[in-house]
């Protein structure tokens, strides 16, 4: 049998495994596909489907960091007052990572708040591409790029509609959301400030050239944090290699000690403050 064959069923294995045990939407935030899934990819494509990547942009506020409340839609320049949104402020952009349940994951609200509660003037922006994350990893995976441009062009018309300056745009992506800014920043016109990705995934991303992940041609700082890249049959959730300018290992990024995945997110998040 196949060398990918025999790590498609250990992987099957695995997942029957983790179902029984804990919840898929909190702990297995990502599954254990790597690049040998290449030969099953053409499985996955939908050639005669238009592209359904649907991303929506919620301007988060501090008293309800769990609500979508007001929506900027790019072309509308109207929706940036509605919203209140700032153009002399420190703009932040919050993308979320693969996902089962087709909903937001509790770190998305807490990693507003926090956000907020360093920089209260702040535009803190939640990136919704749940339509296309809600997938088989391979399809969400593939849909990574196609969301980082949709991305870029609101990165685009937000910088020309409001004169902000794109040295105030701080991209922070989770997982796949982690090459999702990364696509974002290599296709807006002009470079973000910063990018910051929390365990950007591995597979289907691990040893890839840099045009197609997460790199430091992305922004003008990319910082990395790896709290999960310890591997199981070559494999790895988080990826190992560096992608950043600055890439940070704590506890030499395997595994931290006493976290599940769930823990080890949130290990992320709470360095992410400091930085």
């Amino acid at each position: 049998m196949n060398t990918w064959r025999v790590r498609f069923l250990y992987f099957l294995t695995s997942i029957a495994a983790v179902q029984n045990v804990t919840s898929l939407e909190e702990e297995l935030t990502d599954s254990i596909f790597g690049n040998f899934l290449d030969p099953v990819k053409d499985l996955f494509e939908h050639k005669d489907e238009p592209s359904r990547n649907v991303v929506r942009f919620s301007l988060r506020k501090p008293s309800h960091p769990d609500d979508d409340l007001c929506y900027i839609i790019s072309g509308e320049a109207e929706t940036l007052s509605a919203c209140n949104f700032s153009s002399t402020a420190k703009t932040f952009l919050v993308i979320h990572g693969w996902t089962l349940s087709g909903m937001f994951e509790s770190w998305v609200s807490k990693l507003v708040t926090a956000l907020y509660e360093r920089e209260q003037t702040a535009n803190v922006i939640v990136v919704d591409w749940l339509n296309s994350a809600q997938n088989h990893y391979v399809v969400a995976a593939q849909n990574t790029k196609a969301v980082g441009q949709e991305i870029a062009h609101f990165i685009d018309w937000i910088e020309e509609a409001s004169n902000m300056p794109l040295d105030n745009m701080h991209l922070i992506g989770y997982s796949l959301g982690a090459h999702v800014a990364g696509f974002a920043g290599s296709h807006a016109n002009n470079k973000v400030g910063r990018i910051t990705g929390l365990d950007p995934a591995g597979p289907d991303f691990e040893g890839e050239h840099a045009h197609r992940r997460l790199s430091p041609d992305d922004a003008h700082f990319v910082d990395v944090l790896h709290t999960f890249t310890r591997g199981s049959l070559g494999l790895s959730i988080g990826i190992q290699q560096p992608v950043g300018h600055v890439d940070i290992y704590p506890n030499g990024g395997s595994y931290q000690p006493g976290c599940n995945l769930r823990g080890a997110l949130e290990k992320s998040l709470t360095l992410a403050y400091l930085l």
